[in-house]
């Protein structure tokens, strides 16, 4: 009986030692946990963008997985176009209009835009490389 009595004191001990650990963020030391990925926050990163004969500028984005993004993208000279396919991104970029792209950079990795209209000799050539971190 006093064997049995222990054993539910002990269990009974383990699972309130449990509960506590896991609902202050703490582990087992004292230390606080750390959240394996970033979040990302409410605000929106927000980038201006060109599209010109035969570029991006920036040609470069960087992020953190979880982060909204809005790229506010203007074609300068011509018709253009900026595809980032693994976002499902393809939007059409007329002469002297702005688009508006916003999305929520939900995976970690490079991702490859590219013109999606076809623009003149230096067409393959126009293309960028978002980052989520």
């Amino acid at each position: 009986m006093n064997k049995i009595l222990i054993i539910i004191a002990i269990a009974l001990i383990g699972i309130f030692t449990i509960i506590y650990v896991y609902s202050n963020n703490k582990n087992v030391s004292g230390e606080i946990i750390q959240d394996l990925e970033p979040q990302g926050s409410d605000e929106i990163k927000e980038f201006t963008m060109t599209a010109r004969k035969w570029k991006f500028e920036p040609n470069e984005i960087i992020v953190n997985k979880g982060d909204k993004v809005r790229l506010t993208v203007t074609s300068i000279d011509m018709a253009h176009g900026i595809a980032i396919s693994d976002y499902g991104i393809n939007e059409y970029l007329s002469p002297g209009q702005t688009v508006d792209i916003e999305f929520t950079a939900d995976k970690k990795g490079r991702f490859p835009f590219v013109c999606s209209v076809s623009c003149g000799i230096g067409h393959r050539d126009m293309r960028g490389i978002l980052i989520v971190n």
